[in-house]
């Protein structure tokens, strides 16, 4: 038996349970994208749950409470990796004299986007 949960969070979790001996076992894939069933699901995740359950609804739901847990472990990470990473710099440098004949709106140069910024102007070979 198989069973496809989401989205949750933005994933899909295919969820597959099989008897043995009279009680069952299942398993679970974490997908980005909707699967159409387990077997041909492109997991980002996937896992075997620890034991067996004496009814497949158990173990359905087994599967699908540890599939909600890594696909928010999932989503965590995802959010962390976005908020570190580094924002584009730009550095600029302006002229400072304000003597005769300057232009008041200044005149400088800005550079791109680098990490770091360079502080001064590269010499020209």
């Amino acid at each position: 038996m198989e069973k496809v949960v989401g989205p949750v969070d933005g994933y899909y979790a295919a969820i597959f349970a099989r008897e043995l001996n009279g009680r069952f076992r299942a398993s679970y894939k974490i997908c980005a994208t909707a699967p159409a069933d387990y077997r041909s699901a492109c997991p980002l995740k996937h896992a075997r749950v620890d034991g067996v359950s004496d009814t497949l609804a158990r173990a359905f739901e087994l599967a699908e409470q540890l599939a909600r847990l890594r696909i928010a472990r999932l989503r965590d990470r995802a959010e962390a990796k976005t908020a570190m990473t580094p924002q584009p710099t730009v550095a600029v440098e302006f002229e400072s004299s304000w003597g005769d004949g300057a232009d008041p709106a200044g005149s400088g140069r800005m550079y791109a986007a680098t990490d770091p910024c360079p502080l001064y102007p590269t010499p020209a070979n």
